[in-house]
């Protein structure tokens, strides 16, 4: 895998490297380190398929990334109900107030994802954005 995304960095044909949180976390400093090198943004991602975990954790998990060097922490999570998405916004309007706040911060967005099966969830955007960015990609 790190050797894949090391390959990708030097290709010149990447402006943005996605990154997966949980099997790379020991790797994931000198990965953004080789895609920075490399002049090359970096959104670290961590999924969550079948539930909405704790506010708790999600913060925890942004830092955790932005810690790292990430241009763009991601999370995408499952809501099971209308409060799981109230969880997410609420994380994610908690890291950013610690982001603005933080003279030291390296991610300048966070994005988040709300995918849903559950009909009360429906109602609520299926995609959130906490900050907007816009990224250009390159053709090669």
């Amino acid at each position: 895998y790190a050797d894949f995304c090391g390959t990708v960095c030097v290709s010149d044909c990447a402006d943005l490297l996605d990154v997966e949180f949980f099997p790379n976390q020991e790797e994931l400093p000198a990965l953004i380190g080789q895609a920075h090198k490399a002049g090359v943004a970096v959104v670290c991602s961590s999924h969550d398929f079948h539930k909405t975990p704790s506010r708790t954790e999600m913060v925890a998990r942004l830092t955790a990334m932005q810690q790292a060097g990430a241009d763009l922490p991601k999370l995408a999570v499952m809501p099971n109900s209308p409060s799981d998405v109230l969880e997410l916004l609420g994380a994610t309007a908690i890291r950013g107030r610690q982001m603005e706040s933080s003279a030291s911060q390296n991610a300048k967005h966070l994005s988040v994802t709300c995918s849903t099966t559950d009909q009360t969830a429906k109602h609520v955007s299926s995609s959130l954005i906490a900050r907007h960015n816009t990224i250009g990609y390159k053709k090669c």
